[in-house]
């Protein structure tokens, strides 16, 4: 498989796990990248439309202001980037963004991002990267450890999550992690994670980015419309054409692009069960084999 990360330790924490905390910047710069962001957005955050779904937070990738999406992954792209040469091996950015979530709302279901590679031995990578420090309170991150390598199933706009009917239950797994600001986690983009809503009165803004291997191609997955879910539909998202598409196109299969091919759709339902019983593998630690006997013992024994 190929590696993710330029450390080992990074990458054995990242393989276990699905994904790994760092220290990305110190607290002066996240303030100063945050105080840029607010000039660019605004600051509205207002919560985002899907095809007349409005959330409860704010996407950068999904604005329908095209313009403010441009502008805020010039600001961020080179910090983006930056991480991407100390800490990655090797990986290209594709996006990079902010959710933010304005006091009092902001509840975002476990879920799982967008697959951006055909290879499923080849994971794409979210960075999360909150601009202030983040606490069960406004929001912190939730994620369930080890579910990266429960299925392999391909995610994407308008393709339904595998857990979707029992994603409820399976929140007790999830694990809550308290950062500062300029700490970030990097995960599979296969890792279920999701946050609680922001119950204080200050704006709590993330940096989101997404990467891919330098050599894979970036690609958007969705159910192909005259297939009744038996094909996807897979989009070049590369070179800045994540930002050129309206999330509600995606979803109900109106890209005005022509797509690069299509597949037959590999996803198998997985009930809460076998969810459960996978999980549980996947977290047993590996039976370490008895030593071998040392030579004198061994020696010993054929007297």
């Amino acid at each position: 498989m190929r590696a993710s990360f330029k450390d080992s330790d990074l990458q054995d924490a990242f393989t276990a796990d699905g994904f790994v905390v760092v220290d990305l910047f110190d607290a002066d710069t996240a303030a100063a990248l945050l105080a840029h962001v607010l000039e660019v957005s605004a600051g509205a955050f207002e919560p985002s439309e899907i095809g007349g779904n409005r959330l409860t937070y704010y996407a950068s990738v999904i604005d329908s202001d095209f313009e403010v999406r441009r502008r805020l992954f010039r600001l961020l792209a080179p910090a983006m980037t930056d991480a991407a040469d100390r800490l990655l091996d090797r990986h290209r950015l594709v996006t990079a963004g902010i959710v933010a979530k304005k006091g009092g709302a902001g509840t975002l279901a476990l879920h799982t991002d967008p697959t951006l590679t055909t290879d499923p031995d080849i994971a794409s990578l979210t960075l999360w990267c909150p601009l202030v420090d983040v606490e069960e309170a406004n929001g912190r991150l939730h994620v369930i450890p080890g579910s990266h390598k429960v299925s392999r199933q391909i995610n994407g706009p308008g393709i339904p999550e595998y857990y979707w009917r029992y994603r409820d239950r399976i929140a007790r797994h999830a694990t809550a992690l308290s950062l500062k600001a300029g700490q970030a986690v990097i995960f599979d983009g296969r890792l279920i994670h999701g946050s609680p809503p922001n119950t204080t009165e200050r704006v709590r803004a993330a940096i989101m980015a997404s990467f891919v291997p330098e050599e894979a191609q970036a690609l958007l997955f969705t159910p192909d419309p005259d297939s009744a879910g038996a094909r996807l539909l897979m989009f070049d998202v590369g070179n800045g054409r994540y930002f050129e598409h309206d999330a509600a196109d995606f979803v109900s299969g109106r890209v005005a692009e022509a797509h690069v091919g299509a597949i037959a759709n590999p996803n198998a339902p997985v009930t809460v069960e076998e969810f459960e019983r996978r999980l549980a593998d996947l977290r047993r630690p590996a039976a370490v084999p008895a030593p071998r006997p040392g030579f004198l013992a061994r020696l010993a024994g054929r007297r």
